[in-house]
C-alpha cells in the first residue's frame, strides 16, 4: 500500500501530462501512487495518458474515466481510488518542487494535523509574478479563521497534504458547486481538523489567461461570486464583526475592479448579489442572535 496516493485530475489538458509526469518522476519522496481522472475529455488526452502509463519508470500510475462532470466530480473519484493514507491533488497544469512531497508527508508523520500546506509561487508564460500574502498564524484551527480573512490555503488543491481519513468523514468536494470547492472544502476539513502551513516554498501555481478566476466574461465572473456567496451563507452562525469586515472590504475590492475596467453590466449583478447576500446575513443575525436574546430580556 502506498503511503500517499497523489490525484490528478484532467480536462482537455494533453499538453500539460509530460510535465506533470517529470514532476512527479523528480519527488525526493517515492512510495505513493499517482491517479489520473480524466473529466471527459474531448482531446487526446486519454490515448496519451494511456501511452504514458506504458512508457513511464518508476511511478505506479493508475487511469479512470469519467463523464465529463467537473473538477469536484473527478476529486471525489480519485478519492474513491485512493489507496494511500495521505492524499494529495495535482491539477495538471501546475508543478511541485522535487522536496513538496518529502516535507509534507514529514510534517504529518510528526504531528496531528488533518492537513498540512506549503508556500507557493505564482507563475506567469513561466515567469514569476508574486509570492503572496502572509498568513496571520500557521496554524488554521476552524473555519472562522479562513471566513475572517486571517488565513488562507495558497494554491488551492495543489498545494495541501491530507490525511485519507479525515477526507473521507468530510464527504469529498461538493459535486454541485461549479466554482469556489476548494474553499467549501477548506472550511469543512478546518471544521473537523487543525491545518498546520509550513514555511517551505514547494508549489507552482500557473496563472493561465483562460482560468476561471481570470476570464472577464460576465456569466462566469457572476457564476463565480454567486458560488462563493453560497458558500459563505453556509457559515452565517459564524460569521462575526470580523467576518463582516472581511467581506465588506471583498465586496468594496471587487466593486472598484470592476469600475476600473469598465465592466458596468457586471457591476450591476455583482452588487445584486452582495445585497440580497448581506439581506440575507442581516435577517438571520437577527432570526437567531438579535431576537432570542431580546426575548430573553423581556421574560426576566
Amino acid at each position: 500500500m502506498p503511503s500517499v496516493s497523489v490525484i490528478v485530475p484532467v480536462y482537455n489538458g494533453v499538453q500539460f501530462l509530460e510535465d506533470v509526469i517529470t514532476a512527479l518522476q523528480n519527488q525526493t519522496f517515492k512510495d505513493f501512487e499517482v491517479i489520473f481522472v480524466d473529466d471527459g475529455s474531448t482531446d487526446l488526452t486519454l490515448p496519451t495518458l494511456k501511452h504514458l502509463q506504458k512508457i513511464t519508470n518508476g511511478l505506479e500510475i493508475i487511469i479512470s474515466s469519467i463523464p465529463h462532470k467537473g473538477l469536484s466530480s473527478a476529486r471525489n473519484e480519485g478519492i474513491r481510488l485512493a489507496r494511500g493514507k495521505y492524499i494529495s491533488f495535482l491539477d495538471c497544469d501546475d508543478s511541485w518542487y522535487p522536496n513538496k512531497l518529502q516535507i509534507q508527508v514529514a510534517a504529518l508523520d510528526d504531528n496531528d494535523f488533518g492537513a498540512v500546506f506549503s508556500n507557493v509561487i505564482y507563475l506567469q508564460d513561466s515567469i514569476e509574478t508574486f509570492n503572496h500574502m502572509v498568513n496571520l498564524n500557521s496554524e488554521i484551527r476552524s473555519p472562522k479563521q479562513l471566513l475572517n480573512g486571517n488565513s488562507v490555503i495558497f494554491g488551492g488543491g495543489s498545494n495541501i497534504l491530507c490525511r485519507s481519513k479525515i477526507l473521507n468523514e468530510v464527504g469529498g468536494f461538493n459535486e454541485r458547486l461549479r466554482y469556489v470547492e476548494d474553499l467549501d472544502m477548506w472550511l469543512r476539513l478546518s471544521e473537523l481538523t487543525s491545518i498546520l502551513e509550513l514555511p517551505e516554498t514547494t508549489v507552482k501555481i500557473n496563472l493561465r489567461t483562460d482560468s476561471m478566476q481570470r476570464i472577464e466574461k460576465n456569466s462566469v465572473q457572476i457564476d463565480l461570486l454567486r458560488s462563493k456567496l453560497l458558500v459563505y451563507q453556509n457559515w452565517f452562525n459564524l460569521l462575526d464583526k470580523s467576518s463582516f469586515r472581511f467581506l465588506i472590504k471583498e465586496m468594496c475590492d471587487s466593486i472598484i475592479y470592476r469600475l476600473r475596467r469598465h465592466l458596468f453590466s457586471q457591476l450591476f449583478f455583482a452588487l445584486t448579489l452582495w445585497g440580497f447576500f448581506f439581506f440575507k446575513w442581516f435577517n438571520f443575525h437577527v432570526q437567531k442572535q438579535l431576537l432570542p436574546n431580546l426575548l430573553k430580556k423581556i421574560r426576566e
